[in-house]
């Protein structure tokens, strides 16, 4: 089962009808703006009663928009550990459960640096605390790593080139 917990425009749900479509019943839709940590909570719950487990969770929300740097921040880095914790708590072995996998999508933007200072930092920080986080694994069974991708042709790449030769 895959549920995704997505901005509810019209966009997504395309993207979910064709899913939808597809999958059927193994693909869900919880309407989420991952700036909320109370919408992030109460959509994990409802996957957890209705699925009584998560096995991988994927964060992948993210803006490159450092004209607007609390928004990067809340939805590069802050929801990604609210998501992390929130997983951790739920799933891990020390509280019971069977353990599982976290996926962090970061960039290279963590690695090295760039031209977008707060994108920069917010993927320096997922990759660092991605790194960390996994040291817990001995005690949580929640194995923890980060995907670095290097440009991707994604709205991200386009808005911010297209900003960068305005």
């Amino acid at each position: 089962y895959v549920a995704l917990f997505e901005l509810d425009h019209e966009n997504s749900r395309i993207v979910f009808d064709e899913l939808h479509k597809q999958y059927h019943d193994r693909i869900g839709f919880y309407p989420c703006d991952v700036t909320k940590t109370d919408l992030i909570y109460n959509n994990f719950d409802k996957v957890m009663e209705s699925h009584k487990t998560i096995d991988i969770l994927i964060n992948n929300a993210g803006i490159a928009d450092d004209n607007k740097p609390e928004l990067s921040v809340d939805i590069n880095l802050k929801a990604l550990v609210v998501a992390s914790y929130k997983f951790i708590a739920r799933i891990g072995k020390h509280k019971g459960g069977k353990g599982g996998v976290i996926v962090n999508i970061a960039s290279t933007a963590g690695i090295v640096s760039g031209v977008l200072p707060v994108y920069c930092a917010t993927k320096h920080g997922v990759v660092g605390f991605t790194r960390t986080l996994q040291m817990s694994y001995g005690l949580t069974g929640v194995r923890v790593l980060a995907i670095c991708p290097s440009f991707t042709n994604t709205p991200i790449v386009k808005l911010t080139l297209n900003d960068d030769l305005k």
